[in-house]
């Protein structure tokens, strides 16, 4: 079995809570369906531009919030789900987030720890928001 190293544990706890404060939103930002006291949507966060580059890996302005049933079309027709993409958040900005955040960078622990305290900051604030 594959140890786990601290830094690995430290991305997922990242990825965690970005994944926690772009689902707060409770609105799929393809369809605009909203969660609410008589619906059980189950929503997901999805990075615009893809995790694997580093740049944009937990920043809040490449996560969308998705139902389930919207999320369903990024593995079953990855274009149609782009078109989907692109039409919510329109092409300047989608092109914006991959000229901005497809780049691959080293992060350090010492920066990924810096990064967790600031998305466990953000995730209380937006929550005293919503109260």
């Amino acid at each position: 079995m594959k140890k786990v190293t601290p830094r690995k544990k430290l991305d997922r706890q990242c990825l965690k809570i970005w994944a926690d404060i772009v689902k707060l939103k409770q609105c799929c930002d393809i369809t605009g369906e909203q969660q609410s006291s008589l619906s059980s949507i189950v929503f997901h966060a999805h990075h615009i531009v893809s995790r694997r580059y580093t740049a944009g890996r937990y920043s809040l302005d490449n996560g969308l919030c998705l139902t389930q049933g919207s999320h369903f079309w990024e593995k079953v027709d990855p274009e149609k789900f782009r078109d989907m993409v692109i039409s919510a958040i329109g092409e300047n900005k989608f092109n914006e987030l991959k000229e901005k955040y497809m780049k691959t960078c080293k992060i350090s622990e010492e920066k990924l720890q810096i990064i967790h305290t600031g998305l466990k900051l953000e995730y209380k604030k937006r929550l005293q928001e919503q109260d």
